[in-house]
């Protein structure tokens, strides 16, 4: 994932570590992106988001295998 930050100069990038039920991981999906609207797209910004998934959602993103890189 960090070389794919760097090939596209990315902030953040973020996935999945395997496959993922489309509807639970929809769910999901809904909830991070309202989190990113909360915050700018700064790497400040990206941490806090990552910071409130991990605290909105602990089960969800690790039954998802939710990973997130933010750039150094």
């Amino acid at each position: 994932m960090k070389k794919i930050l760097t090939q596209f100069d990315a902030l953040a990038i973020s996935g999945y570590s395997s496959e993922v039920d489309w509807v639970t991981s929809s769910v999901f999906e809904m909830l991070f992106l309202a989190e990113l609207q909360k915050n700018a797209m700064t790497k400040s910004g990206i941490l806090a988001v990552k910071k409130r998934i991990s605290q909105i959602t602990p089960r969800l993103s690790k039954k998802l295998g939710f990973k997130m890189v933010i750039k150094d």
